[in-house]
């Protein structure tokens, strides 16, 4: 009795292995196979074609059967479905794996990839399983490094129900000016629910959590993609609860989103007209030589800035626009006054919120009353280089 034959086109992008389910007592199911189903744990890498198995064509009764494979590519099994009607045309299908599929229902849990294609002349079935993916790409355009870490709440550095294929190491420190693969996360075929997922980086630039956030949907063009700051309660219906950070880009030619992180900061230079040396220190027992979380660069101690030298002593990070003004303080002491005085800096989202100020320390500044004992001078604000300019006389 001829036979037709089940061929699988792998054109999927990660391997396809004949695999038994969980639930499942073997790797295939239905009495007509015969012995023609590749082995348990057969590979058919990405770019192959192999046939997987045939079965017998009708005779007094239909002839049935499914066989399953696990697929890297939607990290999860599937299963291959034939059906040779003793009248009418033969039925073919690849869907997800389900224990429950019957001859009335075969793919329970839908179809993968639409119906196969038949041969009737060399009496082949042959199924083309392609699974595409779209890439995430991260431009660092902040200034300083991006680390792929945990955030404090996560169980792990990835987060998705399974859909994403690869992502990029935990550890991995994307550089300034980098550009690099951080992710792959597979697109719904037809029927499927959307695909969603985060990844997750400690910023330098921000000193906190960042998170990456994609979704994927079989209507074309359907794509979310957005950066944010890091909360452990996003959801598909509220991603990013913290607000969006940088402008993501979807090429759909090479089916990639681009997000570009970027992340400006104001410099802080002092000129010192004052006669004798300035020098970075700490002015309380185990502090710091500087106070605001997003002050980044700042001097270190001990750096001496020379009467009548110009010179950068630190920067802020400029805040985006859902966030809070960001300000902050950086120490020194002038010897010969035999005090410690502070420079003050606050950069805002407001094109007139900028403003900076030297003045004497005092442990009790705030945001509401930066220089308690005075100002002693103000700084000059250049926005089209992010530069703010002290004088200390």
């Amino acid at each position: 009795m001829s036979r037709t034959r089940c061929i699988i086109k792998n054109n999927s992008g990660h391997d396809l292995v004949v695999a038994e389910p969980g639930g499942s007592l073997e790797r295939y199911r239905g009495t007509d196979w015969g012995d023609t189903v590749l082995k348990e744990g057969t590979k058919i890498p990405n770019g192959s074609e192999i046939e997987v198995g045939s079965i017998e064509d009708p005779g007094p009764t239909n002839r049935w059967g499914w066989i399953y494979f696990y697929s890297g590519a939607k990290a999860s099994y599937i299963q291959l479905y034939i059906m040779s009607p003793r009248k009418g045309n033969r039925l073919a299908s690849l869907g997800y794996y389900d224990q429950n599929s019957s001859e009335q229902d075969p793919q329970p849990s839908g179809v993968v990839l639409g119906e196969a294609t038949y041969d009737s002349h060399t009496n082949i079935m042959i199924y083309n399983f392609t699974c595409t993916q779209t890439i995430c790409t991260i431009k660092n355009e902040s200034g300083f490094d991006l680390i792929v870490d945990v955030p404090e709440g996560a169980a792990n550095y990835i987060r998705g129900p399974g859909h994403w294929n690869w992502g990029i190491e935990k550890g991995t420190n994307i550089s300034a000016g980098a550009e690099m693969i951080v992710g792959i996360i597979g697109n719904p075929n037809l029927n499927e629910r959307d695909y969603y997922g985060w990844i997750y980086f400690y910023s330098t630039a921000k000193k906190a959590f960042i998170q990456l956030y994609i979704k994927t949907t079989d209507k074309a063009g359907a794509y979310e993609y957005s950066l944010g700051y890091y909360d452990k309660d996003s959801s598909k219906e509220n991603p990013q609860p913290h607000g969006i950070l940088g402008s993501p880009v979807y090429d759909s030619s090479t089916k990639t989103v681009t997000y570009n992180f970027s992340c400006t900061q104001t410099k802080c230079i002092i000129r010192n007209e004052s006669g004798e040396d300035l020098e970075v220190r700490i002015p309380i027992v185990d502090g710091m030589q500087f106070k605001g979380e997003q002050m980044l660069g700042v001097s270190a101690i001990g750096t001496k800035i020379s009467h009548s030298e110009e010179r950068e002593v630190g920067s802020i990070g400029n805040p985006d626009k859902s966030e809070k003004d960001f300000s902050g303080w950086i120490y020194f002491i002038a010897r010969s006054k035999n005090k410690f005085i502070q420079l003050y800096i606050k950069s805002s989202k407001d094109k007139d919120g900028y403003s900076g100020s030297i003045g004497y320390y005092d442990k009790d500044s705030s945001e509401e009353n930066p220089q308690p004992h005075g100002i002693l001078s103000s700084a000059t604000f250049d926005q089209t280089t992010n530069v703010a300019r002290y004088t200390f006389t």
